[in-house]
C-alpha cells in the first residue's frame, strides 16, 4: 500500500506521536484514575503499533515510548542476559559478573531518549540499591540517563552513591526525599555544579529529630543559595540567608515552605528584609505551613502588591478575632487585588473544650476582608472552630467574585443552627454565574420565596454537611429553581465509608437529617 505524501511530514509525525504520549500529564500512574489507566494502556498499544508497523513512525514512536518513565525497570532490562537477576517477590536486583563496555550498546540507545523520570513505588524499586552505585560508576559518560530533563523519586532515596549519576547536567526538575545522613548533605551539596540548569527543586529530609531537621533545613539552604534560576521550590525551613536569596530572584514564581526562620521575626517590629525592593516580585503562587498565624502575619509584613494568583496556609492553634484581622490587613497589603484566583487557609488546631471554642469562630467581616480580591476562581477554607458568617456577610462577598467557580467553607464544629440560610445560596446564585462546586452549612429549615427569574446552571455539586432541614420537598423545590443542573448533594455521613451500628442507634437526628437530604437529592435527579 503506498504511503500517503503527508506521512512524509516529519512536524506532522511527531503532533500525532505527541497527541499519543501515554504519560506526559499524568506521570504518576500509581495516583492515576482507572479511565487515566486505560487512556494510557490503549495510548501505549497504538505507539507501540505504529512502531512496529509504520518506518515513518518508527523512530518517533520509539522516543515517545521512551520519553517519560515511572521504572528504572525497562532501562535495567536492556542489558545483556546473564549480567543482571532481579528476584520476583522481593525485587532484589543483583550484578551477576562484572560490567563491561559491550554492555552498554543497546542501552544507551534507549536511555539517551529518556527525559523524564518519575518514580513513586517504593516496593518495586528497593533492590535497586545493590546495583545502582556500580552501573552509576561505570556507565558511558558517567550518567545513566544523559538528555533527562526531570527527576522525580517519591520513595525514601538510599542509594546515595548513584544520585549523580542519575543527575546529568541537562537536569531542570528535581524532587526528591532522601534521609538526613553526612552523605546524603554532602552529595545534594554537589546539585548546584553538576546541574547548573535546575529551575524546579523540591527537596525533602525526613528528620528523625528536631536536630537532624535543623540541620536538613541548613544543608538544604546552603544549596538554595546557589541556584540563581529557580522557577519554584519546595523545602523545610530556610535560613534567613537562603530567604535573602531567594527575595531576589526575579524568576521565582512558585514558593512551598513548611516553616520560617525564626530569626527573621527575633525583633518587633520585623525590620524589612536588607535589599533592595520589590522582594518576591514575580512570585505567583505561595504555600506556607504548617505554622503559626503570627509567623505567617509578619511574613507578609515584607511584601506589597504582590501578583499572586494562588495562596495556600496551613495554620496551626486556635485564631482570635483580632488576629485574624491583622493577618488578613497585610494579606490584603501583600496581595494586588486583581491577580488572586486561588485561595486555601486551613486551621488544624484541636484539644479546646467546646465552649471556649465559640470564641474562635471566623466572623463575617473577616470574609469581607477578601472582597477586594475580584477575581477569586477560588476559595477553599477549613476552620477548627467554624464560621459566625451569615445571609449578609454572603450577600457582599458574593456581589465581589463574579467569577467564582468553587467555594467551600469546612468545619469540624457541629453548629446547631447556622446564621446562613437559603437566602446565602440565593446570592451566590446570583452573583456568581461560573459557581460550579459549593461546600457550605446553611440553615434549610424555613424556606425562602422563590424567585422564578434566577437560574443559575454551572452548579452541578452541592455538600451541606449537617445543615438543618425539615422539608425535603420545600428544598429541593427552591434549589431546582435556582440551580437546574445540580444532581450531587453530599452530607457530612457520605464522607465515611462504614457507618458503625452503633451511631445509627445513637444519633436519630443525624440519621433523619441524613435521609430527607437523600430525598432531595432523589428529586433532584427525577426533575
Amino acid at each position: 500500500m503506498t504511503m500517503h505524501h503527508a506521512l512524509e511530514i516529519s512536524e506532522l509525525i511527531q503532533t500525532i506521536c505527541d497527541h499519543l504520549d501515554p504519560i506526559a500529564d499524568e506521570l504518576d500512574l500509581s495516583h492515576a484514575s482507572a479511565p487515566a489507566l486505560q487512556r494510557h494502556t490503549v495510548s501505549r498499544r497504538a505507539l507501540t503499533a505504529l512502531a512496529r508497523t509504520c518506518r515513518m513512525f518508527h523512530q518517533p514512536a520509539i522516543a515517545v515510548l521512551w520519553r517519560s518513565q515511572n521504572s528504572l525497570h525497562p532501562s535495567l532490562r536492556l542489558m545483556p542476559d546473564g549480567l543482571l537477576a532481579c528476584s520476583d517477590d522481593t525485587h532484589f536486583w543483583t550484578l551477576l559478573r562484572p560490567l563491561r563496555p559491550s554492555d552498554w550498546e543497546r542501552p544507551v540507545i534507549y536511555t539517551a531518549r529518556v527525559k523524564v523520570i518519575c518514580v513513586s513505588s517504593s516496593r518495586l524499586h528497593r533492590g535497586l540499591w545493590g546495583i545502582l552505585p556500580a552501573l552509576g560508576s561505570q556507565c558511558p559518560g558517567g550518567h545513566l540517563f544523559p538528555n533527562l530533563s526531570s527527576f522525580t523519586w517519591n520513595p525514601i532515596f538510599r542509594a546515595v552513591g548513584s544520585l549523580p549519576a542519575l543527575l546529568p547536567p541537562t537536569l531542570t526538575t528535581i524532587s526528591i526525599v532522601c534521609e538526613p545522613s553526612n552523605t546524603n548533605i554532602f552529595l545534594l551539596s554537589m546539585i548546584p555544579t553538576s546541574c547548573p540548569n535546575l529551575k524546579h527543586v523540591s527537596i525533602t529530609l525526613r528528620p528523625e529529630d528536631v536536630t537532624t531537621g535543623h540541620i536538613a533545613d541548613m544543608a538544604i539552604s546552603l544549596v538554595v543559595r546557589r541556584l540563581e534560576g529557580l522557577e519554584s521550590l519546595t523545602m523545610g525551613v530556610p535560613t534567613v540567608m537562603a530567604l535573602l536569596h531567594l527575595a531576589g530572584l526575579f524568576k521565582l514564581t512558585s514558593l512551598r515552605l513548611l516553616g520560617l526562620p525564626m530569626e527573621l521575626f527575633a525583633s518587633s517590629p520585623i525590620s524589612p528584609l536588607p535589599i533592595p525592593p520589590p522582594i518576591f516580585s514575580q512570585l505567583s503562587k505561595l504555600v506556607l505551613g504548617p505554622m503559626e498565624v503570627g509567623s505567617v502575619t509578619k511574613f507578609l509584613t515584607l511584601l506589597s502588591d504582590t501578583p499572586f494568583t494562588m495562596l495556600d496556609f496551613t495554620l496551626e492553634s486556635y485564631i482570635s478575632v483580632a488576629e485574624m484581622d491583622s493577618f488578613l490587613r497585610q494579606l490584603q497589603r501583600a496581595t494586588r487585588n486583581d491577580s488572586l484566583e486561588g485561595f486555601i487557609l486551613r486551621n488544624v488546631a484541636s484539644g479546646m473544650l467546646e465552649a471556649e471554642v465559640q470564641h474562635y469562630r471566623m466572623a463575617g467581616h473577616s470574609l469581607s476582608f477578601l472582597a477586594c480580591f475580584v477575581n477569586l476562581r477560588i476559595l477553599n477554607i477549613a476552620w477548627a472552630a467554624g464560621f459566625e458568617f451569615n445571609d449578609g456577610c454572603m450577600a457582599e462577598v458574593a456581589a465581589a467574585w463574579p467569577r467564582l467557580e468553587t467555594l467551600e467553607l469546612q468545619s469540624s464544629v457541629l453548629v446547631a443552627r447556622p446564621k446562613m440560610t437559603l437566602m446565602a445560596l440565593h446570592f451566590l446564585a446570583q452573583h456568581c454565574p461560573q459557581l460550579a462546586v459549593l461546600r457550605v452549612e446553611f440553615d434549610a429549615a424555613s424556606i425562602p420565596p422563590s424567585c422564578s427569574h434566577l437560574s443559575q446552571a454551572q452548579l452541578t455539586y452541592l455538600e451541606v454537611g449537617t445543615s438543618p432541614i425539615a422539608s425535603a420537598s420545600s428544598v429541593s423545590r427552591y434549589l431546582s429553581d435556582l440551580f437546574p443542573n445540580l444532581t450531587a448533594i453530599m452530607t457530612d455521613r457520605d464522607l465515611y465509608s462504614v457507618v458503625e451500628p452503633e451511631e445509627i442507634a445513637q444519633s436519630p437526628p443525624a440519621i433523619e437529617r441524613d435521609r430527607l437530604w437523600k430525598q432531595v437529592e432523589m428529586e433532584l435527579i427525577s426533575n
